[in-house]
Parts: C-alpha cells; sequence; structure tokens
C-alpha cells in the first residue's frame, strides 16, 4: 500500500522548481562530494560512537 496516492505525487512532483531543485542538488553534492568534509564527519561520528559507549558503560557501574 503505498504512503501517496499516485496523483497526491504527480501533482506535487509538477509543482516543484526543477531549476531550484538542480541548484540545491549542486549545493549538497559540491559540499558533502569534498573529501575533507567526509573526512570530518567520519571522525565526528566515530567521535560520538566512542564518547557513547564510555558515558552508556560508565553508566552500567
Amino acid at each position: 500500500m503505498p504512503l501517496f496516492q499516485n496523483a497526491v505525487v504527480t501533482k506535487y512532483l509538477a509543482s516543484q522548481d526543477n531549476t531550484l531543485i538542480a541548484t540545491k542538488w549542486n549545493d549538497f553534492v559540491t559540499h558533502f562530494h569534498n573529501p575533507t568534509i567526509q573526512e570530518n564527519i567520519r571522525k565526528v561520528k566515530r567521535n560520538n560512537i566512542k564518547e557513547n559507549f564510555l558515558l552508556i558503560y560508565l553508566w552500567q557501574y
């Protein structure tokens, strides 16, 4: 069972500004496909996981 009826999806997609979507997609790709940004994201994730693990571990004892 679909989340939205086909008519609703078609109407919504037809009302979108394709130029704006393309511009925003290019902004996204420029930022998040940057290797420096990707490495920063990985470091933050690793640090958050380590911190959360330590907090959970200490909380249990």
